[in-house]
């Protein structure tokens, strides 16, 4: 049996983590505070589905194995996961937009911020793990 693979950090859970620790400064009312928890949870859901799919990309994670070549299967299972994550990316969005309502311009500017760090601080994680050991 192979052994799992371990992923770096999703970019999107890093500024789902952030989001959590800034919430009070971010929503400062009820509905935004809803809004932001929504869109934490999506976050974090969508960062476990584009994981899953990166899994089963590399072929650590395959939900089903065939006993044939088929490229017609393979390409529907591909069409599958990606109309997955399009939907998901969709429902995202939606989040965002909906929280975005709810902020002012420094609370949106502060998102824009944390999201622009975990962008970095992913990317910095990424090229720490293919350094040479």
């Amino acid at each position: 049996m192979p052994r799992e693979i371990e992923l770096q950090p999703h970019a999107l859970v890093l500024f789902a983590v952030a989001l959590e620790r800034d919430a009070a400064s971010i929503a400062s009312t009820p509905a935004a505070a809803s809004a932001l928890r929504d869109f934490i949870r999506d976050l974090k859901d969508f960062a476990a589905l584009d994981d899953r799919h990166v899994r089963e990309r590399i072929g650590w994670a395959h939900a089903t194995v065939h006993a044939s070549v088929d490229l017609q299967r393979d390409l529907d299972e591909d069409r599958e996961a990606a109309g997955e994550v399009a939907a998901a990316a969709g429902d995202l969005l939606s989040r965002w937009k909906a929280l975005d309502e709810q902020l002012d311009d420094a609370q949106r500017t502060r998102v824009q911020s944390l999201y622009g760090a975990a962008l970095m601080d992913a990317a910095k994680l990424a090229s720490q793990r293919a350094a040479p050991r």
